[in-house]
């Protein structure tokens, strides 16, 4: 039985293909990143790589990228490529935790991306048409949990986050400059991320939800 599977499938940013990857089978396995039409047909390769996620731009900018851990853990290599014929470049380097996780998203004109350590206050935003670091530290989340959404709105303003809790879910949107808004604060949800569509008006929001029922069973002992 194959143990490959074919998660997290996004738009490559001329709305042509639908890209995926090619779930390792193990760790030590590189994953194979793959293209198809979006009007359907064969499945080509892109490029094979120790890909940790991915994510595109959207047009007029062109590029994807996708992240890789170096071979001590202490560091992301971010690094571009063409979804159509493969090539790759070197794009920023961010140090990192060794056992820590870590939520990082392509900014739409693809010239910044934002990370964080899930768990934490702190974005970090790197630039990538030059040198240049900046920090956003937020608080408007409480207690115990973890993000559980991290996106760039359509226009670049801010980042769409989500952090659950027991029983709770929350989505915000951060500003750049550190304001937040609380957007969605719904009860019996465990889960949310929202994903704006590409003129920002709507946001598509993905929830799981925690429904249970009780049932009072009568003259059990005669049963």
């Amino acid at each position: 039985m194959s143990t490959e599977g074919y998660p997290y499938a996004r738009v490559s940013p001329d709305g042509k293909w639908i890209i995926y990857y090619v779930q390792r089978s193990s760790r030590l396995t590189p994953v194979r990143l793959m293209r198809i039409p979006v009007t359907g047909g064969t499945p080509q390769l892109i490029l094979t790589a120790p890909v940790v996620e991915y994510r595109c731009a959207r047009a007029p900018a062109m590029m994807c990228a996708f992240d890789e851990n170096s071979s001590d853990g202490k560091r992301r290599v971010f690094r571009g490529f063409d979804p159509v014929n493969g090539n790759t470049w070197k794009l920023a380097t961010f140090d990192t935790e060794p056992n820590a996780a870590y939520s990082w998203d392509l900014s739409p004109d693809s010239t910044r991306i934002a990370i964080t350590k899930i768990g934490s206050h702190h974005i970090y935003l790197l630039a990538l048409n030059g040198p240049g670091r900046r920090e956003i530290t937020w608080s408007g989340s409480s207690g115990s949990g973890n993000w559980s959404g991290f996106d760039w709105s359509s226009d670049g303003t801010g980042l769409f986050v989500g952090h659950r809790s027991a029983f709770r879910t929350s989505l915000y949107f951060i500003a750049l400059n550190g304001t937040v808004h609380l957007l969605w604060n719904p009860k019996s949800y465990f889960q949310t991320y929202g994903v704006p569509s590409p003129d920002g008006k709507d946001i598509a929001l993905d929830a799981q939800e925690i429904d249970s029922n009780m049932w009072a069973v009568e003259n059990l002992e005669s049963r």
